[in-house]
């Protein structure tokens, strides 16, 4: 889903923005990818982005990636970055639309180069040979329409992680005497909303004194979705 603006628009602009969202139907902790692209063939400086995720809780997904590309027979400098989105709310909820603060560089003609790619990212002392000129483009809300998740087959313990999770474990010592000491380690990761991820330990009381770290999560891009890791030990006596 996108707020793209009109081809005829595109074209007769050096500077536009368009949102996108990966569904517009996600059940609510459902990880959405919303990506904003800047696109624009004049040196621009001074680039300040805004985008207020209310009713979500937001992940960045890795630092922001600069290329060209043709769009309409013109060639753009495209500045893409993407978040990860989790709604919190279920029904109808607006992304609400990014605004971008930049200055244009208006050069004069005996300063243009041939190329205007040339001098896109560059930070020159101008002086006498152009101006800034300030603009604040906006781009339209995207509306989201959150689902509850279904009750058929709802585990009667779950805890609200929704995606996509894998969970193993394996233990230090396996031989041990009395008294000593033997370390379980559980993992659970995946794509979602790893962050949630709880693991209560089965009742070891009969055979065991236990003592729990604090869990420890590790979070990374991937393929435009945040995958994580959380790690779980516990010190079997």
């Amino acid at each position: 889903i996108n707020n793209a603006p009109k081809q005829t628009t595109r074209s007769q602009t050096p500077v536009f923005a368009e949102t996108f969202a990966s569904t517009a139907t996600p059940y609510v902790n459902e990880q959405l990818t919303f990506t904003f692209k800047l696109h624009r063939r004049v040196e621009t400086k001074n680039i300040q982005l805004n985008i207020p995720f209310d009713n979500f809780r937001e992940e960045q997904l890795g630092k922001s990636r600069d290329y060209s590309q043709v769009l309409n027979g013109l060639q753009y400098q495209t500045s893409e970055f993407s978040t990860a989105l989790f709604p919190t709310k279920i029904g109808d909820i607006e992304v609400p639309g990014a605004s971008v603060n930049l200055d244009l560089v208006i050069r004069n003609r005996r300063s243009q180069s041939q190329d205007p790619f040339n001098q896109f990212f560059r930070d020159p002392f101008f002086g006498h040979s152009g101006r800034l000129q300030h603009k604040v483009i906006r781009t339209k809300p995207i509306l989201i329409n959150v689902r509850p998740l279904p009750e058929k087959g709802k585990p009667t313990d779950f805890s609200n992680l929704v995606g996509e999770f894998k969970i193993s474990a394996t233990m230090g010592k396996k031989k041990i005497k009395a008294g000593d000491t033997s370390t379980l380690t559980v993992k659970i990761a995946g794509v979602g909303n790893i962050q949630d991820a709880i693991f209560t330990l089965p009742d070891l009381t009969k055979n065991f004194k236990t003592y729990s770290d604090e869990p420890k999560l590790e979070k990374s891009a991937r393929n435009q979705k945040l995958y994580g890791e959380k790690t779980f030990k516990f010190a079997l006596v």
